[in-house]
């Protein structure tokens, strides 16, 4: 641990946390979520919770795990404590019992933190030209299947209100194609693979293909995390060289605290002052930044507390790989787990409500799941560090994507859907080189 930065760090996580409940408490009408009156008491309740897993994070990072679990305490733990204050529709006592657990669980995570890994005892991987090789007719073949169903859009569109229209275009001519999986792995991997080498290798025309084939997504599907991935991958690469430069003297927590505190500082500013009265843009910054990438998560993980604490648990019988690996028994619910939250916060039965796979467990299984599904997590990233040694700053990269999986969707839908076992493969046979 880096000791004298011990005391900035706490610092920044409460000024983190309190940026965070300011902006929620004065827009909570506009980004039109739900509210409860609690006892101020229980706000000292969640600093000191905010406060609690800080004694086994690691302050140093070392390790991609390192980095994927305060990207999880900035986009889910502390995002998940504010909105619980301020939204969940339980007695105290329930309100007492989640944190705890949540924290418990969200502490798990750090099992594996302190096995040894030989970081000088490099893999032997798969010669360089057969996995980029492979990479590049995998690239073309998903690209292909993509072009071949929608064909190419030469514009795209910037209209925010409208991209859950095209959206919802998309998903209904998708189906159930595995094609959404190919998608999802060139947005959060592939693509992010080629930003990276493309910097680290001073290759343009890689660094372009992999921006090019974000955006070629995002005209398709209208994930709005494919438009500003190629801004945080290109940031997150160099910020993790440079560390490595500077034979890691730089501080990562710190520098992420700092940097989201003032994140949303600044837009709901630049909001306040030059788009609180604009009909079509109307705290437009806020809504991308902190509603979206910050609050939501944490939003969502109550409500799912709350839905779930008082209707049956669903024990994984809306998963398909369960019912197709065992046995397909009926369900009490009729659509999806994030379908039946979206109509629980919206009444629209339509409207799809993903979260972590942490709220997806205390939907399966409870408490219970909750501790079950941290562990495995836990010891996915444990795999994920020990094949992260042929190339360091690749598996910072990937750990990034990764972390958006889980803080967004299910354990399977991580590890299968979005890719994250198949970003593990990746790593494990990347070529034994060092990328300079």
């Amino acid at each position: 641990m880096i000791k004298e930065n011990n005391s900035a760090i706490i610092f920044w996580s409460l000024i983190y946390c309190l940026t965070m409940a300011a902006i929620y408490s004065f827009l909570k009408d506009e980004f039109a979520f739900t509210s409860v009156t609690r006892n101020g008491f229980y706000f000292l309740i969640v600093l000191i919770f905010i406060i609690v897993p800080l004694r086994f994070l690691p302050f140093e990072v070392k390790r991609p795990s390192h980095l994927f679990q305060w990207i999880f305490y900035m986009l889910v733990y502390v995002p998940t404590n504010v909105s619980a204050f301020f939204s969940m529709k339980l007695d105290d006592f329930q309100f007492l019992l989640f944190l705890i657990f949540f924290c418990i669980s969200f502490i798990i995570l750090f099992s594996f933190n302190h096995v040894r890994i030989n970081y000088s005892k490099r893999t032997k991987g798969m010669p360089k030209s057969i996995f980029w090789g492979g990479f590049v007719l995998l690239y073309t073949f998903f690209n292909f299947l993509i072009v071949k169903k929608f064909g190419i859009s030469t514009s795209l569109n910037l209209n925010f209100r409208e991209v859950y229209d095209i959206r919802a275009k998309f998903k209904t001519q998708v189906g159930d194609d595995s094609l959404s999986t190919y998608i999802e792995w060139l947005e959060y991997i592939f693509n992010p693979l080629l930003i990276c080498i493309g910097i680290v290798h001073r290759r343009k025309l890689v660094l372009i293909v992999g921006i090019v084939g974000e955006f070629f997504i995002y005209s398709v599907a209208a994930f709005k995390t494919a438009l500003f991935l190629p801004v945080l991958i290109i940031s997150l690469t160099i910020l993790v060289k440079r560390y490595f430069e500077k034979n890691k003297k730089v501080n990562i927590p710190l520098s992420f605290l700092r940097l989201g505190s003032i994140l949303m500082i600044t837009c709901f500013l630049i909001d306040f002052i030059f788009f609180r009265d604009s009909e079509l843009y109307k705290y437009i910054f806020s809504n991308l930044f902190v509603r979206r990438a910050m609050l939501v998560p944490g939003y969502l993980s109550t409500k799912y507390a709350e839905y779930f604490s008082t209707h049956s648990k669903v024990y994984l019988d809306n998963s398909v790989l369960f019912n197709t690996l065992f046995i397909n028994r009926e369900s009490n619910y009729k659509n999806g787990i994030p379908y039946v939250i979206g109509n629980y916060i919206s009444g629209d039965s339509a409207m799809s409500a993903n979260t972590n796979f942490l709220a997806d467990a205390f939907a399966n299984f409870g408490y219970f799941g909750m501790i079950i599904y941290s562990y495995i997590a836990s010891f996915f990233l444990f795999l994920f560090d020990r094949f992260s040694v042929n190339n360091y700053l690749i598996a910072f990269v990937l750990i990034f994507s990764i972390s958006y999986f889980f803080s967004n969707s299910s354990l399977i839908v991580s590890l299968i859907g979005h890719g994250a076992i198949f970003a593990l493969l990746v790593m494990y046979l990347f070529p034994n080189e060092k990328l300079r």
